[in-house]
């Protein structure tokens, strides 16, 4: 009798070792359960981007200089989405669905911005140059430059004219007013145009046969760079189409830039002829200094 009360007695005690055993084990498959979800809860971890990447946004844009920063993560896949910047939101989702996540940043009015929709990156890049702010993504290589026509430029431009569409006078007015204040261009600018609707064909009739070279400029809404050269002097004008974009490139390094001959009627119908076409939400500033170092380095 005795042996028999001992044995249930063990019998209840191994019972509850095993029920404590098993709940120990649900409950410890349950957290790497929910750890693994966590981990694979693209929600959870978008909101952490759009976080970070907003806090990012805050502090490049508030701090005083110029500053650069490369934004990388190795604790989670930053190329597994897609991101959009506005002025004051990052939105980032996954392709091809709609759900989204937002985060707000502070953004500073004074500055212009230079935004790119961006799309399974390695890397995002927050650059604030000047009155500029560029959130973009970059490869982490410089694009190779393009060859441009071996002749002598040297000294032959002395009077150049800055045209522009209706959408991109301020680009026009800017570069004047950057060349201005720059000294010893060792040519003069002036502008086809102030802020009126004066006909394309009325102002290269006027100017034609009185400058040297016109350089025009006109907006996009696509983020795609466009350079043209004029067929009018060809190789003159291909060469400084040729610089421009080169400088245009080391600007805005994820951004596609192609050279082109001119499909248009007539850029300048006497001599050197380019247009300038880019995105209308360029930084007009950076675009502007690209196009003068670039016309510095054709005339020598």
């Amino acid at each position: 009798m005795h042996n028999k009360k001992r044995n249930r007695k063990g019998f209840f005690i191994s019972y509850w070792v095993l029920i404590e055993g098993l709940l120990i084990s649900i409950a410890i498959v349950a957290t790497f359960q929910y750890i693994n979800g966590v981990k694979n809860d693209t929600l959870f971890e978008q909101k952490y981007f759009a976080r970070d990447l907003a806090l990012m946004a805050d502090t490049v844009s508030t701090v005083p200089g110029d500053v650069t920063y490369t934004y990388s993560d190795s604790k989670a896949d930053l190329s597994a989405y897609e991101y959009h910047f506005t002025k004051n939101l990052v939105e980032i989702k996954e392709s091809g669905k709609d759900l989204s996540v937002t985060y707000p940043f502070y953004y500073d009015n004074s500055l212009s911005p230079n935004f790119q929709s961006i799309l399974k990156p390695d890397q995002i890049v927050f650059s604030k140059k000047g009155a500029s702010l560029d959130i973009s993504k970059t490869s982490g290589k410089k694009p190779a430059a393009e060859l441009c026509p071996a002749i002598d430029t040297k000294g032959t431009l002395n009077i150049i004219s800055v045209d522009s569409s209706d959408g991109a006078w301020d680009m026009a007015d800017r570069l004047y007013k950057r060349f201005l204040a720059m000294p010893n261009a060792g040519f003069q600018l002036s502008l086809t145009r102030q802020q009126d609707p004066t006909a394309l064909e009325d102002r290269l009739d006027k100017i034609s046969g009185t400058t040297d070279a016109v350089v025009s400029f006109d907006v996009s809404d696509q983020d795609v760079i466009h350079v043209y050269a004029s067929k009018n002097s060809f190789q003159d004008s291909d060469k400084l189409a040729c610089l421009i974009i080169n400088n245009l490139k080391d600007e805005f390094q994820s951004v596609p830039a192609y050279r082109l001959e001119s499909e248009e009627k007539i850029i300048n119908k006497h001599g050197v002829g380019v247009k300038v076409v880019v995105k209308n939400d360029k930084a007009p500033d950076r675009v502007t200094a690209a196009v003068l170092d670039a016309l510095r380095e054709y005339n020598g």
